[in-house]
């Protein structure tokens, strides 16, 4: 790990934006247009849509076909996101380490359409260079390639960043990809992070990662 990281790697949901809600809430509505009811569960935070759409599939009955069903979703969470606020202390982080020169990453196993409405609600593109989406260009979250993808674009080293996220996938694919990983959130001691807190610290990425505040 290098002595001033260049990059901040930030997944989405949950940890930059208080949004999981609108996901479970679309689900659940796409769900009923079946017929089918279900609960807000937190099993599938962090899952990427096929992922998700399988386990519900496994445990339930009537579930349409994918483009269907990803299509039901869409209606009912793209107006829902436009209501999307930023998780405060994330996003405080998020606008210091811009103003430090780090770049910046959102990197997330939402959909291309449903990252870019959360962003634009949080209107957080003047803070990150870019964002990788679950576009099907690569495997989704627990695997490396999101990461990967934007180490790539940035033209880090993973020795160079670090990542924040909030999920067991999401802990797994930093992971794999190299990087030293924040877990924050309500179950931030529980996803494998290298470091955790209930919300992020007013701390550098460099303090954390030496373990200044524990």
């Amino acid at each position: 790990m290098s002595a001033k990281l260049r990059a901040v790697l930030w997944d989405l949901d949950g940890t930059l934006a208080d949004s999981e809600d609108f996901h479970s809430a679309a689900t659940v509505a796409a769900l009923a247009e079946h017929g089918i009811s279900a609960s807000r569960g937190r099993e599938l935070i962090g899952q990427a849509r096929p992922a998700a759409y399988q386990y519900l599939c496994e445990r339930y009955q009537g579930v349409p076909d994918y483009p269907t069903f990803s299509a039901q979703v869409d209606r009912h969470l793209i107006p829902l996101l436009a209501d999307t606020r930023p998780i405060a202390a994330s996003f405080a982080a998020l606008q210091r380490f811009a103003g430090e020169g780090r770049s910046q990453y959102v990197v997330s196993n939402s959909l291309p359409n449903a990252v870019a409405a959360t962003l634009a609600a949080l209107d957080a593109d003047r803070y990150i260079r870019g964002w990788i989406a679950n576009d099907g260009k690569a495997d989704a979250k627990p695997a490396a390639d999101p990461y990967l993808r934007a180490l790539a674009a940035i033209g880090c080293d993973p020795d160079g960043a670090v990542v924040i996220e909030d999920s067991h996938a999401g802990t797994a694919s930093a992971h794999a990809a190299g990087l030293f990983v924040i877990g924050v959130g309500e179950n931030h001691d529980q996803i494998g992070a290298d470091a955790s807190y209930a919300t992020f610290p007013d701390l550098s990425p460099e303090q954390i990662i030496a373990g200044v505040g524990k």
